[in-house]
């Protein structure tokens, strides 16, 4: 295989302790900024540092300042080597022993959750994100069509939240949509534990933009989704007027645990610090 000329390398089987050649590369790029530094101070000529080929998982910013500046003459390049694909992530690769869990699903302890040491909202597995837990499972044939449910109508401004804040509950203006009334026959027959981990998807009446909010409760007697923190993805909180859902507000809800049921799915139980997922039946989770 050719060797391409570079003054540093690092890969992602490199170490930082080693002298950062091709034959002994090193592994993160804040190695190679500090010897980078180092040799400026001794040379004035183009300094070049290649990254061999895979995936990067950055746990703090990559912060390059004035001392990590070349000039026109002598310029600093950090580059791919030819060829070769390299991914720098700011996500976390997540070393999980799995076990069977039910119905298909997977489960993996993860104790820095628990602790509060590590928090996550995405998951990828195979360079592909997966999906939350939703209701309805998603389902792309349809753009903004199949994937979604439609509501009755909004929660009209007089009726109020049993648990409601006299503060975010006075009718005037410039309150935001506050929930909305499903449809019994088309909303999902199972019982939350959580709602109030879950996150609704909403098409405001207008359909010229999507909110998102927490859900406060589910008064299912009354087929009320009430909502609680959000709203704030096209200012619905301080609109005047615009901003209403109603019956042609489609939507769909994720981070529900009990409706984890199709493949590529999971869901984060962050008190007990368990990742749980549906593998798609192709994947094998090891």
């Amino acid at each position: 295989m050719d060797t391409f000329k570079a003054d540093f390398y690092i890969a992602t089987d490199g170490d930082d302790s080693s002298s950062g050649t091709v034959e002994r590369p090193f592994s993160t790029f804040s190695r190679a900024k500090d010897a980078v530094r180092e040799l400026k101070k001794t040379v004035e000529r183009p300094i070049k540092v290649l990254v061999r080929a895979g995936t990067y998982y950055l746990h703090e910013p990559l912060e390059f300042g004035p001392d990590d500046s070349g000039t026109a003459e002598a310029p600093i390049t950090y580059s791919a080597y030819p060829d070769e694909l390299v991914t720098l992530s700011g996500g976390r690769r997540l070393e999980c022993q799995w076990e069977a869990y039910k119905d298909g699903i997977m489960m993996c302890q993860l104790p820095e959750v628990e602790s509060g040491g590590l928090e996550f909202s995405q998951l990828f597995v195979n360079g592909k994100r997966q999906h939350l837990a939703r209701f309805p499972d998603y389902d792309d044939s349809e753009p903004s069509k199949s994937g979604y449910v439609w509501p009755q109508d909004g929660i009209p401004e007089d009726v109020v939240a049993p648990d409601a804040d006299p503060d975010e509950d006075m009718t005037h203006n410039n309150v935001p949509p506050r929930g909305v009334i499903f449809d019994p026959a088309t909303f999902t027959e199972k019982r939350w534990a959580k709602p109030e981990e879950a996150v609704i998807h909403i098409f405001q009446a207008s359909h010229w933009g999507n909110l998102q909010w927490t859900l406060k409760s589910i008064d299912y007697e009354n087929h009320h989704i009430w909502f609680g923190k959000g709203g704030w993805q096209i200012g619905a909180k301080w609109a005047r007027g615009p901003i209403n859902v109603n019956r042609t507000s489609q939507f769909f809800i994720e981070n529900v645990f009990e409706e984890l049921d199709a493949p590529g799915e999971w869901y984060l139980d962050r008190e007990k610090g368990v990742l749980y997922y549906r593998p798609p039946e192709e994947l094998e989770v090891e």
